[in-house]
């Protein structure tokens, strides 16, 4: 009877579409777990044979919301909560096995700027790609601050899908991938002197990548 039961309640839940109108707006909660890492120039005085860097694991959350332009197409932003960075073991030299262990780790609240596109007979799939901007929180490399070394903001790129599984016309419950490429710098320019007045500029190339997996809650509002 159970068995009976559950599947007559699930076999309700795929008898429902959820094909949008222009103008209709959904806000979209969700909660998962990430992993980011630095790319590009990380250091010219440590060679890369030298470093032993892992992604860092982190918790991710944020709301969206969709407006939609028509019933496939929708704009997609709102706030999300991410924590950027790497960590891992740096030798001194990679056969004494002497070395430290750094963890930088950058909290950043990014507003996306994304079109999405739905698609498939219920309208359970999407897929996004546009612009991120993210700005800085707390910064932090082995628990101490770091904040003024770190630029105040970033862009970025955004891409990724998810699948909803269709409760009713307004409801969805879901599973989204998200994942965003740096296109600026994560630090600040450094400038040196040498003592008698000549100053050298210098950037480190180092840029943020990141990827996440969440549940995420649909609900149109209108």
């Amino acid at each position: 009877m159970k068995k009976i039961l559950f599947l007559a309640l699930f076999g309700s839940t795929m008898l429902h579409a959820q094909v949008r109108e222009k103008n209709n707006f959904e806000i979209t909660p969700y909660h998962g777990i990430s992993l980011s890492a630095f790319t590009g120039e990380e250091d010219n005085y440590i060679p890369k044979e030298n470093q032993k860097i892992n992604y860092l694991l982190s918790a991710s959350f944020g709301i969206g919301a969709n407006v939609y332009l028509n019933d496939r197409l929708s704009i997609r932003s709102g706030l999300s909560y991410q924590r950027m960075g790497s960590e891992g073991f740096v030798y001194e030299n990679p056969y004494n096995g002497r070395g430290s262990y750094v963890s930088q780790k950058i909290s950043y609240i990014t507003i996306p700027m994304h079109l999405n596109y739905h698609f498939a007979k219920k309208r359970n799939w999407n897929v996004f790609l546009g612009p991120s901007l993210s700005f800085t929180g707390k910064s932090t490399s082995n628990d101490l601050d770091m904040k003024d070394y770190i630029n105040e903001f970033q862009v970025g790129a955004g891409y990724g899908f998810a699948y909803k599984f269709v409760i009713n016309e307004r409801v969805g419950i879901g599973l989204m991938q998200d994942n965003f490429l740096g296109l600026t710098y994560v630090p600040k320019n450094r400038i040196s002197g040498d003592g008698y007045g000549n100053r050298t500029e210098y950037q480190q190339k180092i840029k943020n990548i990141y990827s996440s997996i969440n549940v995420q809650f649909t609900y149109l509002l209108q």
